[in-house]
Parts: C-alpha cells; structure tokens; sequence
C-alpha cells in the first residue's frame, strides 16, 4: 500500500521531514516498519510487525529516542481500512514542524581592537 503524505501548511519551497511509520507493542517498544520516499509512504499490510498500535513520526535511527507524545497514533485495522479507502494522510504543522532535523552552527566570538587595549 502506498500512501501520499500531505504535511499542511508546507510551503512549495519549505523543508519537510523524512517520515516513518512505527509499530508500537504492548510493553511500549517502538519498531520502525516503513520510511517515506518523498511524500509517499510505501508499507506492507501484512507485516506481523505492525500490531494493534501504529505511529507517525520523523525517521530517526533510533526509535527508542523518540518521546511518544511527539508520535501521531493509531489503532492499526481502522486505519489500514481508511487508507485503503483514501491514500492519503494530512498532517497538521503542530506535529510535522517540531519533526524537522534542529541544524546547529558553531558560535565563534571576535575581539575588537578595543578590547584588546588598542586605540582606533
């Protein structure tokens, strides 16, 4: 099954993130089932790793890391059954925006001339 992505409010030019689809199981571990290409989300309906419990959420390396309440949730077979019928799931700027990778530049100070006693 192939699912379009729709992130709201996305500009034509704007950043959006890489997502994945989760698994979650009854002790709360999260497995990464499926990832997007682009704004297409590709997943297998008969993976017995998908459970009762699935999630979006940005494609990290990691999904232990992932805080749960940044994951947008749903009961499996309903959701499975609404995309079968519909491929395609819009997700609003609140979760989508915080799911972007954070790009850190270094900080570097200069000294003026002044601070080093010289005169201008």
């Amino acid at each position: 099954m192939q699912v379009q992505i729709k992130f709201v409010s996305a500009q034509a030019d704007e950043q959006t993130p890489r997502l994945a689809l989760y698994a979650l199981d009854i002790r709360g571990q999260i497995v990464k089932v499926a990832t997007s290409g682009g704004q297409k989300l590709s997943l297998e309906t008969d993976d017995a790793r998908l459970g009762s419990l699935i999630a979006l959420g940005p494609d990290v390396a990691d999904p232990s890391a992932l805080d749960f309440k940044s994951l947008i949730t749903y009961k499996t077979f309903p959701q499975l059954l609404i995309w079968n019928a519909n491929p395609v799931q819009e997700i609003p700027p609140q979760f989508w925006r915080p799911w972007l990778p954070i790009h850190v530049a270094p900080a570097a100070t200069v000294d003026s001339p002044m601070e080093r006693g010289f005169a201008l």
